[in-house]
This record gives C-alpha cells, structure tokens and sequence, in this order.
C-alpha cells in the first residue's frame, strides 16, 4: 500500500478547487465528505486528522466561512480560550470562539 503526506496547503488548496464556483462547484457538505473520506484513508498520513476533520465541520455549518478560516478557528479552539485577533467579523458566528479586533 502506498501512503500520501498531504501537507495543510494542500487541503487548503483541495477545499478551494472542488467548491469554487468557476470549477467544480461542490456544496459544502459534499466537500467535507469527500475529503474526510480522504483524510481517514489509512494509507494517508496527515498529524492530527481531528483538526482538518473539525475544519472540515466548522466550515459545513458556517456557509460565509471560508475554509482558512474554519481551519483558524479550529486551531483557536485547540489552545483555551479560543481566541482568533481578526477584523473578519465571520469567526462571530462561530459557537465557543472569541474574536478580538487588533
């Protein structure tokens, strides 16, 4: 069995092409079980699945949160309090999260 080490740019770049709307238009709940069925293949070694599985979630759920962001917000909510220093008011909507302006 061959195995992959996708970095997060990679992902970052994956979520990009399969929901824009000039290629593949995927909607947000087909991305995300796309590429969590990618990202638990076995023969795919990515460190902490969780985090890009939580993205992946977080950016489901919040239809004007861009990927990047839901990955920002992800790592917030791995170290407490869950803090992002943003003028983009989109992590607002994000339950648990605070935001704080510069």
């Amino acid at each position: 069995m061959r195995t992959g080490i996708p970095t997060e740019t990679v992902l970052v770049e994956l979520v990009q092409v399969v929901s824009s709307k000039v290629l593949y238009r995927f909607p947000r709940s087909e991305t995300r079980r796309h590429l969590s069925s990618i990202i638990l293949l076995r023969g795919v070694k990515l460190p902490r699945k969780g985090r890009y599985l939580r993205a992946l979630e977080l950016y489901e759920a919040h239809p004007r949160l861009p990927f990047v962001d839901a990955l920002l917000a992800t790592y917030a909510e791995e170290t407490p309090p869950a803090t992002v220093l943003s003028f983009d008011q989109g992590f607002d909507r994000v339950p648990g999260l605070t935001r704080d302006e510069p």
